[in-house]
């Protein structure tokens, strides 16, 4: 299962559930474009608790047990880890990204991510 923002480019759309089917004919992977707009860059503002009721209803209704969340910068990944340890779902994070102190951001980043951790 992969949950995502929807995605909206001048070739496609992508909103709701979507199937993809895999290269070796097993069960095809299914995609939740959640009904969140990204801004810049393909990132969404933080939606604080905004999200957490659809998050939990997929989290049941798939019967997640392991939430695996990347990037830093992801505002949905730092809030899905936030609202799976609120669950009592184990969580894994995998971060792509190394920010440095030398601007706002990575000063700003590097803050956040021990805490939603």
């Amino acid at each position: 299962i992969v949950l995502t923002h929807a995605y909206h480019t001048k070739q496609q759309s992508y909103s709701g559930v979507h199937y993809f089917e895999t290269e070796d004919g097993r069960q095809p992977l299914k995609v939740y474009y959640c009904p969140i707009l990204p801004i810049v860059d393909q990132d969404c503002l933080p939606n604080c608790l905004a999200t957490f009721p659809l998050f939990r209803w997929i989290m049941i209704r798939e019967q997640i047990e392991i939430v695996h969340g990347h990037q830093a910068t992801s505002t949905m990944a730092n809030e899905a880890m936030v609202y799976a340890s609120a669950m009592g779902i184990k969580s894994v994070y995998t971060d792509h990204s190394l920010f440095g102190f030398d601007d706002l951001a990575g000063v700003v980043l590097n803050r956040l991510v021990p805490t939603t951790l």
